[in-house]
């Protein structure tokens, strides 16, 4: 009879899958988001803008957000931190 036996590739596989080590930064970035219940989308990156979140607003950026889009009120990020700083 024969046992299935994990080889070293297939544990490093496995590690790799149930870890963020395979993550680029881009992808650690958003998922970083997600746990800490921010949603990935152009109103929240606007919001965090305004209200001087930085270090959520650049886990947006790192994790790919388009830095020109627009929130549902017509506005940029650098609008409504410029804005907000008045």
């Amino acid at each position: 009879m024969r046992t299935w036996l994990p080889t070293l590739s297939s544990l490093a596989v496995l590690g790799c899958l149930l870890s963020t080590g395979c993550l680029s930064d881009q992808e650690k970035a958003v998922r970083t988001l997600g746990v800490q219940g921010v949603e990935f989308t152009g109103d929240a990156f606007v919001g965090h803008a305004a209200i001087g979140d930085t270090e959520i607003t650049h886990l947006f950026v790192v994790g790919g957000m388009d830095v020109n889009v627009r929130s549902a009120e017509g506005r940029t990020a650098l609008h409504a931190a410029a804005a907000a700083s008045d």
